[in-house]
Protein backbone atom coordinates (compact mmCIF):
# COMPACT_ATOMS: atom_id res chain seq x y z
CA UNK A 1 0.00 0.00 0.00
CA UNK A 2 1.08 3.57 -0.65
CA UNK A 3 1.70 5.20 2.66
CA UNK A 4 3.13 8.69 2.26
CA UNK A 5 3.27 11.72 -0.04
CA UNK A 6 6.71 10.75 -1.38
CA UNK A 7 5.28 7.38 -2.47
CA UNK A 8 2.39 9.13 -4.21
CA UNK A 9 4.81 11.54 -5.89
CA UNK A 10 6.97 8.62 -7.05
CA UNK A 11 3.95 6.86 -8.57
CA UNK A 12 2.81 10.05 -10.30
CA UNK A 13 6.32 10.60 -11.65
CA UNK A 14 6.33 7.05 -12.99
CA UNK A 15 2.95 7.58 -14.66
CA UNK A 16 4.14 10.83 -16.24
CA UNK A 17 7.28 9.11 -17.56
CA UNK A 18 5.08 6.39 -19.10
CA UNK A 19 2.84 8.89 -20.93
CA UNK A 20 3.86 11.05 -23.85
CA UNK A 21 2.80 14.70 -24.18
CA UNK A 22 -0.35 13.94 -26.18
CA UNK A 23 -1.43 11.27 -23.70
CA UNK A 24 -0.88 13.63 -20.78
CA UNK A 25 -2.85 16.38 -22.52
CA UNK A 26 -5.70 13.97 -23.29
CA UNK A 27 -5.88 12.74 -19.69
CA UNK A 28 -5.61 16.24 -18.18
CA UNK A 29 -8.30 17.61 -20.51
CA UNK A 30 -10.61 14.72 -19.63
CA UNK A 31 -9.96 15.08 -15.89
CA UNK A 32 -10.59 18.83 -16.09
CA UNK A 33 -13.92 18.21 -17.83
CA UNK A 34 -14.90 15.71 -15.13
CA UNK A 35 -13.97 18.14 -12.34
CA UNK A 36 -15.90 20.90 -14.10
CA UNK A 37 -18.96 18.63 -14.28
CA UNK A 38 -18.52 17.71 -10.62
CA UNK A 39 -18.32 21.37 -9.66
CA UNK A 40 -21.49 22.13 -11.63
CA UNK A 41 -23.23 19.18 -9.99
CA UNK A 42 -22.29 20.51 -6.54
CA UNK A 43 -23.63 23.94 -7.48
CA UNK A 44 -26.89 22.34 -8.67
CA UNK A 45 -27.23 20.53 -5.34
CA UNK A 46 -26.56 23.73 -3.39
CA UNK A 47 -29.18 25.59 -5.44
CA UNK A 48 -31.63 22.76 -4.85
CA UNK A 49 -31.11 23.03 -1.08
CA UNK A 50 -31.54 26.79 -1.32
CA UNK A 51 -34.81 26.30 -3.20
CA UNK A 52 -36.14 23.83 -0.65
CA UNK A 53 -35.27 26.10 2.27
CA UNK A 54 -36.40 29.27 0.57
CA UNK A 55 -39.14 31.29 2.23
CA UNK A 56 -39.00 34.28 -0.09
CA UNK A 57 -41.54 36.07 -2.26
CA UNK A 58 -42.91 34.54 -5.44
CA UNK A 59 -40.66 36.77 -7.57
CA UNK A 60 -37.52 35.74 -5.68
CA UNK A 61 -38.64 32.10 -5.81
CA UNK A 62 -39.10 32.43 -9.58
CA UNK A 63 -35.53 33.79 -9.89
CA UNK A 64 -34.20 30.85 -7.85
CA UNK A 65 -36.04 28.35 -10.04
CA UNK A 66 -34.74 30.04 -13.19
CA UNK A 67 -31.15 29.91 -11.90
CA UNK A 68 -31.63 26.27 -10.90
CA UNK A 69 -32.97 25.32 -14.33
CA UNK A 70 -30.04 27.08 -16.02
CA UNK A 71 -27.61 25.15 -13.83
CA UNK A 72 -29.33 21.89 -14.80
CA UNK A 73 -28.97 22.79 -18.49
CA UNK A 74 -25.27 23.60 -17.98
CA UNK A 75 -24.75 20.32 -16.14
CA UNK A 76 -26.51 18.38 -18.90
CA UNK A 77 -24.41 20.06 -21.62
CA UNK A 78 -21.17 19.25 -19.78
CA UNK A 79 -22.21 15.62 -19.26
CA UNK A 80 -23.13 15.31 -22.96
CA UNK A 81 -19.72 16.70 -23.93
CA UNK A 82 -17.96 14.07 -21.81
CA UNK A 83 -20.14 11.31 -23.26
CA UNK A 84 -19.39 12.57 -26.77
CA UNK A 85 -15.63 12.48 -26.09
CA UNK A 86 -15.87 8.91 -24.79
CA UNK A 87 -18.07 7.75 -27.68
CA UNK A 88 -15.79 9.39 -30.26
CA UNK A 89 -12.77 7.78 -28.65
CA UNK A 90 -14.38 4.34 -28.47
CA UNK A 91 -15.52 4.60 -32.11
CA UNK A 92 -11.95 5.27 -33.21
CA UNK A 93 -9.91 2.34 -34.53
CA UNK A 94 -7.80 2.31 -31.38
CA UNK A 95 -9.14 4.01 -28.28
CA UNK A 96 -6.56 6.49 -26.97
CA UNK A 97 -8.32 6.73 -23.62
CA UNK A 98 -8.13 2.97 -23.21
CA UNK A 99 -4.48 2.94 -24.28
CA UNK A 100 -3.63 5.64 -21.75
CA UNK A 101 -5.59 3.86 -19.02
CA UNK A 102 -3.70 0.65 -19.85
CA UNK A 103 -0.39 2.51 -19.43
CA UNK A 104 -1.52 3.89 -16.08
CA UNK A 105 -2.69 0.41 -15.03
CA UNK A 106 0.71 -1.06 -15.94
CA UNK A 107 2.43 1.51 -13.72
CA UNK A 108 0.03 0.72 -10.87
CA UNK A 109 0.62 -2.98 -11.36
CA UNK A 110 4.41 -2.54 -11.23
CA UNK A 111 4.12 -0.40 -8.08
CA UNK A 112 1.89 -2.97 -6.36
CA UNK A 113 4.29 -5.81 -7.25
CA UNK A 114 7.25 -3.79 -5.95
CA UNK A 115 5.37 -2.94 -2.75
CA UNK A 116 4.40 -6.57 -2.15
CA UNK A 117 7.97 -7.68 -2.83
CA UNK A 118 9.35 -5.08 -0.40
CA UNK A 119 6.80 -6.09 2.26
CA UNK A 120 7.64 -9.77 1.78
CA UNK A 121 11.38 -9.06 2.01
CA UNK A 122 10.94 -7.04 5.20
CA UNK A 123 8.81 -9.82 6.71
CA UNK A 124 11.50 -12.38 5.93
CA UNK A 125 14.14 -10.16 7.50
CA UNK A 126 12.17 -9.51 10.69
CA UNK A 127 13.37 -11.30 13.84
CA UNK A 128 10.01 -13.08 14.19
CA UNK A 129 10.83 -15.30 11.19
Amino acid sequence: MLQDDSSHAAVLAEIVSELNGEDTELVMDFINKLYDLRSTFQTVLEKEVELRQSRVSDEAQKALVTAYIQLLHDEKAKAKEIIKIINRDLDAHESRLLQVMAKIHRVGDRVMKRTRSEEHTSELQSPDH
